[in-house]
């Protein structure tokens, strides 16, 4: 309670561990109120799940949470690809070799939920090969003491239908949600990154005064890439050129700026211009600036600012 009131409410709601810690009180405080109801009094285990919030403070175990929660979605959207294509081949399976699999005495492909259930135990690699695919070769099941090499194979169908599916199932899509957690595993490591150099840039604000255009080079300096950095810097020159002459001027930088949405909002001073084109000695005779130079001043203002 003292956390949601201290925070005013909405940013509270906006940290997914606030919202977790809520509904983990309220369903112990619930569970607390109305003991006899034998429901909530399990729900009152919940509050074990506390202890996930240890994955807070180590920044490792936090990396690797925060990957598995945000692959949640892809992941999902591969398995269900994954349930379709496992689908199918049991809707094939049991047309094949539904009779072939009763004369064996199996009832692996029985009906769809059997072949269903076959194919997922094909896809985690569990003796499939020996036990379902190889005496689907044969008609008939062996007689007692006959030799696998001495039986005449009568249908090289399931070495095409099994290899298949292991193919797509195993080595594709499976490997497709590995790809992807290392992927989200990835893009939290620089998730990471960027909000622990953020936060130490705020810092740096709030212990000395704002230049300028900190607001801006704080923007950028998010970037990694030079040319995201080079295109962003482009971007900004061209929506300050608002009458499309390829040149700016001390007011055309100076009212860009101020419209801009960023926070604090900029005031670029005539002196400000100034010391950001050496004296002007980069503007041309009536004290304009091209793109090519803003960019090579804003880069250089960016290298200053780390």
């Amino acid at each position: 309670v003292i956390s949601l009131l201290s925070s005013w409410f909405l940013p509270f709601w906006r940290d997914a561990w606030n919202v977790f810690d809520f509904i983990v009180v309220a369903l112990s405080i619930t569970a607390l109120v109305a003991e006899e109801l034998p429901v909530l009094s399990t729900l009152r285990l919940i509050r074990v799940f506390r202890a996930v919030r240890l994955f807070r403070k180590f920044k490792s175990l936090r990396i690797i949470t925060n990957a598995i929660i945000g692959s949640l979605v892809p992941v999902l959207n591969t398995v269900l690809i994954l349930i379709l294509v496992t689908s199918m081949f049991a809707i094939l399976a049991v047309e094949l070799y539904h009779e072939r699999g009763a004369l064996q005495g199996t009832n692996d492909f029985k009906n769809f939920y059997f072949a269903l259930f076959t194919m997922y135990q094909v896809s985690t690699g569990d003796s499939w090969a020996s036990a379902i695919a190889r005496p689907l070769f044969y008609d008939l099941p062996p007689e007692p003491g006959d030799m696998e090499q001495d039986r005449e194979v009568t249908d090289y169908s399931p070495l095409i239908f099994f290899s298949t599916y292991t193919v797509v199932a195993s080595l594709i899509l499976l490997n497709v949600v590995v790809a992807v957690l290392l992927q989200n595993f990835q893009n939290c490591v620089d998730q990471d990154n960027n909000n622990i150099r953020m936060e130490a840039t705020e810092k740096a604000f709030r212990a000395e005064d704002l230049a300028p255009l900190d607001p801006i080079l704080m923007s950028l300096s998010a970037f990694d890439e030079p040319f995201l950095i080079e295109r962003y810097i482009r971007l900004i020159f061209r929506r300050l050129d608002t009458n499309k002459k390829k040149k700016i001027s001390w007011l055309d930088l100076a009212a860009g700026l101020r419209e801009m949405p960023f926070s604090p909002c900029i005031y670029f001073t005539v002196d400000d211009f100034d010391v950001f084109t050496n004296d002007r000695e980069n503007c041309d005779q009536d004290g304009n600036l091209d793109e090519e130079w803003f960019l090579v001043l804003f880069q250089d203002q960016l290298e200053r600012f780390y």
